[in-house]
């Protein structure tokens, strides 16, 4: 009875001490992601528009890659989204253990684009904390509204 009892107890400590990973990310906020942004000692612009790919995305990804595409769209400025802007930007999936940013050439994007000297870096972690998808016209209005200087209210204070 004795060594059940030690097995048992053996288990219960080694399943109490084994670490358990799960990706817990912040609910998606432009006024949040903005204010971040804006505070950050790194340089932004903000996109809206396409990022065109050049070659295959890794599938199976497992470390960060960095892949070369071309976006197409808008920048915003203090008029809101007025700039048209072709420009070569460097993709930077991220990993964060075995989750990895990855995005969708198809897909629209209200992106929060980091100026690196001479480049253009587009950092999409496995959160999308940069990169919002599909972007709904109240995104869009909201981020404008922080970039202009007027109510910039985040949902996640």
């Amino acid at each position: 009875m004795m060594i059940k009892t030690q097995i048992a107890a053996a288990i219960t400590l080694a399943l109490s001490t084994t670490q358990v990973f799960a990706l817990s990310c912040l609910a998606p906020d432009v006024a949040f992601t903005f204010k971040q942004a804006s505070d950050s000692d790194k340089k932004y612009a903000i996109f809206h528009g396409t990022f065109a790919v050049k070659g295959d995305l890794p599938k199976d990804q497992k470390e960060d890659t960095t892949v070369p595409a071309k976006f197409s769209g808008k920048l915003l400025t203090s008029g809101g989204f007025d700039q048209e802007l072709n420009a070569p930007v460097d993709v930077e999936l991220v990993c964060a253990g075995p989750w990895c940013g990855q995005i969708n050439p198809k897909s629209d994007y209200l992106a929060f684009i980091e100026r690196r000297d001479d480049k253009l870096v587009f950092v999409v972690d496995p959160c999308y904390s940069l990169a919002f998808a599909k972007p709904s016209a109240t995104d869009l209005r909201r981020v404008v509204q922080c970039a202009t200087g007027s109510a910039c209210e985040s949902a996640t204070n």
